[in-house]
């Protein structure tokens, strides 16, 4: 079997300000629309664990909740994550 998946602990504060940014700019859609997910983060905290899940071109859902697509966050995450 294949394992597709990568893990990656992101420690850099400049990404971690702007990720957090665009996080908080997300924009909550009234109707849930399923995504292909490609693309699952998880964002640690001390008491508690966040799911981000994007898909390749569109779809953003957090912690369960389906947002407006945002480019500049999709963006960030993969100019990240594509570096290795």
């Amino acid at each position: 079997m294949l394992d597709f998946s990568k893990r990656k602990k992101i420690v850099d504060q400049t990404f971690l300000n702007s990720f957090e940014n665009e996080l908080e700019n997300l924009k909550e859609k009234s109707v849930y629309q399923p995504i292909d997910v490609r693309i699952k983060i998880l964002i640690d905290y001390a008491d508690k664990t966040d799911t981000l899940c994007l898909g390749e071109f569109f779809g953003v859902v957090y912690n369960g909740r389906s947002f407006e697509d945002n480019s500049r966050l999709l963006d960030l995450i993969k100019s990240n994550i594509y570096l290795d």
